[in-house]
Formats: C-alpha cells, sequence, structure tokens
C-alpha cells in the first residue's frame, strides 16, 4: 500500500480513503482558579488570619471510545497564627553551652483547617446522563509550632491529620495521621 500525504490528511492509493495525518485520541481542557480568593493577614498584635478558597474543573474527552470526563475540585482553607516575641524555653535544651532557659526568642503558634471535595463523573456522548465513577472529601487539620533557637537554628513541632471520606462506596474512609519535630539549620552567613 502505498501512502500519498496531502496536507493533514493522507489518501491510500489502494483504496482511495483519505486517513487523518494525526490522531487526536484524547482531549483535554484544564481550569484552575488555585486560589480564587486568598486573604491572609498580620495583625499589629502579632496575630494572623488566612482565607482561602480554591477552585479547578478538568474535562476529558476520550474520542476512541466517545466519553466525557469531568472532575471538578472545591477546597477552602481557615487557618489562624500567633507569635509571641521574647519568649522563654520552660526546659534546658541537651548539648547546648549556653543555658536555655535564659533564651528568649520568638515563638509561632499556627493552625489550619481545609475541607477538600472532589468528584468525578463519566458521560458517554450518545446519553443524557453522567455517573459519578471517583470522590472524596478530605478534611484536614494541622497545628504546628515553631520556635527559633538562634538565627540559624529553628525547631518545629507539627501535627498533620487527614480523613478522606470517599463518594462512592467501592473505598474505605482514610484517616491518616503525622507528627514530629523538625530542625531547620541555616548554613548561610
Amino acid at each position: 500500500m502505498i501512502v500519498l500525504a496531502v496536507g493533514v490528511w493522507f489518501q491510500a492509493t489502494g483504496s482511495g480513503d483519505f486517513v487523518p495525518y494525526f490522531l487526536v485520541p484524547n482531549v483535554t481542557i484544564s481550569e484552575s482558579f488555585a486560589p480564587l480568593i486568598n486573604v491572609d493577614m498580620q495583625l499589629v498584635s502579632q496575630l494572623g488570619a488566612k482565607f482561602e478558597f480554591a477552585k479547578s474543573r478538568q474535562l476529558s474527552l476520550s474520542l476512541v471510545d466517545y466519553q466525557l470526563s469531568e472532575t471538578r475540585s472545591t477546597k477552602f482553607t481557615i487557618g489562624g497564627r500567633w507569635r509571641k516575641k521574647n519568649f522563654p524555653l520552660p526546659f534546658r535544651v541537651p548539648f547546648s553551652r549556653q543555658d536555655t532557659k535564659k533564651l528568649q526568642n520568638d515563638i509561632t503558634f499556627q493552625l489550619d483547617f481545609s475541607i477538600q471535595d472532589d468528584i468525578t463523573s463519566n458521560s458517554r456522548l450518545d446519553q443524557v446522563t453522567s455517573l459519578p465513577t471517583n470522590g472524596q472529601k478530605v478534611i484536614t487539620i494541622s497545628p504546628s509550632i515553631d520556635y527559633v533557637l538562634n538565627r540559624r537554628i529553628k525547631v518545629i513541632l507539627y501535627f498533620d491529620q487527614r480523613r478522606t471520606e470517599p463518594k462512592i462506596s467501592t473505598s474505605a474512609p482514610i484517616t491518616t495521621t503525622k507528627a514530629g519535630v523538625k530542625v531547620s539549620i541555616s548554613l548561610a552567613q
């Protein structure tokens, strides 16, 4: 079979049929407003507040099996923080040369709470109805405490709990909890 190129189509010499040069099996459109609304305030009294609203949508058209998949996501985040200057440590830090009870550095208490709602639905192009195929609601709470030991060392105590509630019956609810201590060391002078 000999194939001749004509523009973006080929014409097969044996059958005379036109065959497209480019095959596009899938077309995807993504819209994302992340964040759509974002307010982050720091007051003179060292109190801070945060509000964030994000929204996104992804459409995927399959030209192989003629299905349209739509994923919608909405996320709300509310947070607060309080910073205290010259906060003395109530205990002694091991392996330090100076009396760390006399350290009076900045400490920041922070609490973030977020809810994310995702849903995916599929529909065939020859039918009016769409079927939900995937989705979840994710609730996250994450408090943390940051303490600056000196200008190079910062200690962060954190806790993060995430609860996932699926929207379809084939998945089970999942709760993930993480907690720990992070030590951040700056090597810059």
